[in-house]
C-alpha cells in the first residue's frame, strides 16, 4: 500500500495507526462545535446556498486535510 512519495512497511505502520485514531478521536470531539460555529459565521455573510457549498467545501478539506497530512507526515518521519 503506498501514498506518494511515502511506502507503508511494519516500521511505521504502528505510528501511522496511532495518527489515525488520534484523529478519530480529535474529529468525534471536535467536530460538532467546529461545524456549528462554522454555520452561524457563514449564515451571516454568504445566507442560502453559497453558504452551504462554502461550509462544504471548508469542512470536507479539513477532514481529508486533517487525516491524510498527519499520516504521511508520520509515515515520513518513521519510514
Amino acid at each position: 500500500m503506498n501514498m506518494i512519495g511515502m511506502h507503508f512497511n511494519n516500521s511505521n505502520w504502528p505510528y501511522i495507526l496511532h495518527a489515525i485514531r488520534s484523529w478519530c478521536i480529535v474529529v468525534l470531539v471536535g467536530w460538532p462545535p467546529l461545524c456549528w460555529t462554522l454555520q452561524t459565521i457563514l449564515e451571516k455573510f454568504l445566507p442560502g446556498q453559497a453558504g452551504a457549498i462554502v461550509l462544504l467545501l471548508v469542512l470536507l478539506t479539513a477532514i481529508f486535510g486533517g487525516l491524510f497530512i498527519p499520516v504521511y507526515v508520520v509515515g515520513r518521519k518513521y519510514e
